[in-house]
């Protein structure tokens, strides 16, 4: 892991500014298969400053639609939606993440809905998310949310779709 990959994976935007400064290219995959932007989204919720480091990365040219070279062949924006990380998620988007990418059998609004952040879930479905698309075990976003028990989430669909 480089020391760019390392700045990203803790959130500290001082430190990706000086290894971006260094020329450390934010595109370089890690022995893991992520680039630093897929470490920042992975660790979104934990970060100390996840939409800064995150914005430093893209302006420096980081790829937003870049895949991890692991199994799940995720993007940063399913990443955060894994994560819980709501405000990522909306700069992500507002950056020009594909809201409807297929990442194995997940898409973000079905990640959203599985780990519960209805804030992602929401801003997805209103900037034109497509719910009826179905992932793991054929179920669509709403589905995860209702086996899961996520009320908070079943609410945002209520009141989103129709």
């Amino acid at each position: 892991m480089s020391e760019l990959h390392h700045a990203a994976c803790n959130g500290d935007p001082d430190w990706v500014r000086t290894c971006l400064q260094a020329g450390f290219d934010p595109n370089d995959y890690d022995e893991s298969g992520y680039c630093p932007l897929h470490w920042v989204a992975f660790k979104g919720q934990v970060a100390w400053s996840p939409v800064e480091t995150a914005r430093l990365l893209l302006d420096a040219g980081a790829d937003i639609n870049a895949r991890t070279r692991c199994e799940a062949n995720n993007t940063a924006l399913v990443l955060a939606c894994q994560a819980g990380a709501g405000p990522l998620v909306r700069l992500l988007v507002e950056s020009g993440a594909d809201i409807n990418v297929r990442c194995g059998d997940t898409t973000p609004l079905i990640a959203a809905s599985i780990s519960g952040c209805d804030y992602a879930a929401g801003l997805l479905l209103i900037l034109g998310a497509d719910a009826t698309i179905k992932g793991p075990f054929r179920m669509t976003a709403l589905e995860w949310a209702e086996s899961n028990g996520f009320d908070h989430v079943i609410e945002v669909f209520r009141s989103h779709v129709t």
